[in-house]
């Protein structure tokens, strides 16, 4: 996947002077003169809902002849609004990916500024037909999703505003898992309540960390005989403390089965909480590399041994747990 970072000027209509373009593509730039359905959202976790848009907007491309375009935000809107951000459960290169993987043909990105977030409902539609003239066949939405100045715009808003335009506008109602509205929101309260069954079955897919291997304390390779990668990471939420089976995807695209453990290492003092990994049957230097982590099941709660060498024979067979887990 081509990644470009590519401004436009684009002298905007009714506007004096000339402006930045609002959006700013992350993939591949669709073709100059083909028609465009665009799919809007945040897309925060690419959940089964956000994947729902994607397919309908594709399905809606295809009657056009169109290409999709997913349109997402950075940073997360609630960082600007409220001075609060969200635990993301994606970095931006993984967003791009699964929304590409979901049907976009492009991925273009909105700067969520202060000042973007005074934009009326009206300015960003009128932003839109400026920046792709005569192109947008089609917008499609969640259908409880809001856009504009203290929320005022919704689908109700664009399918007036586009209309007139001969622009098709569709407004998804959202998925519900246990008959509640999948959103990152629960998402992440479930993989922080160690809930992963809930958190896969809505996101359609593994829970996972994503992060850079940093050097850790040594005490796993020196005295444990089980050497670990420390994760710094970058995106995802912190399960339960306690022992994982999971499994790592390098950069290069292998999967080695994992023995991981979230959490403080209590036997060696008070540290800092954090994430752990035995990859088993690896050997390799992965220092500085951004990896995927990936959880499949709880092993055992984090706890206090007497001895090193009690909680080494413990590792042994957290490790052997992990290993049949991953068969």
């Amino acid at each position: 996947m081509t990644v470009l970072n590519v401004f436009y000027i684009l002298y905007a209509v009714n506007e004096e002077i000339a402006i930045f373009m609002m959006i700013r593509f992350l993939t591949e730039i669709p073709p100059a003169d083909a028609p465009l359905v665009l799919a809007l959202g945040v897309f925060d976790a690419v959940h089964l809902g956000h994947r729902e848009i994607i397919f309908r907007a594709a399905a809606l491309a295809e009657t056009h002849r169109a290409k999709v375009v997913a349109v997402t935000f950075f940073p997360h809107p609630r960082e600007v609004l409220t001075g609060e951000p969200p635990e993301l459960l994606l970095p931006k290169e993984a967003r791009i990916f699964l929304l590409q993987n979901a049907g976009a043909d492009a991925v273009g990105m909105i700067g969520f500024s202060p000042k973007f977030a005074t934009w009326s409902a009206e300015k960003f539609c009128r932003q839109l037909l400026a920046e792709f003239p005569r192109r947008i066949k089609g917008i499609v939405v969640g259908s409880n999703w809001r856009f504009g100045k203290g929320g005022e715009g919704n689908a109700g808003f664009l399918r007036d505003f586009f209309a007139p335009e001969n622009v098709e506008t569709l407004a998804v109602v959202e998925k519900s898992y246990q008959e509640k509205i999948i959103s990152a929101s629960r998402i992440r309260e479930a993989i922080a309540a160690g809930d992963f069954d809930s958190a896969s079955a809505m996101l359609g897919r593994p829970v996972a960390l994503y992060g850079i291997v940093r050097h850790g304390f040594g005490d796993a390779g020196k005295l444990l005989a089980a050497p670990t990668l420390n994760l710094e990471v970058v995106a995802g939420v912190f399960p339960p403390n306690g022992v994982y089976a999971g499994r790592i995807m390098l950069p290069d695209g292998r999967l080695y089965p994992a023995a991981v453990n979230c959490g403080i290492a209590p036997t060696f003092g008070n540290r800092t909480r954090r994430i752990e990994a035995h990859l088993i049957d690896f050997s390799g230097d992965l220092y500085d590399k951004k990896v995927k982590l990936e959880f499949s099941r709880f092993i055992r709660a984090e706890k206090h041994f007497a001895s090193v060498e009690e909680l080494k024979i413990q590792i042994e067979r957290d490790i052997a747990l992990c290993r049949e887990a991953a068969k």
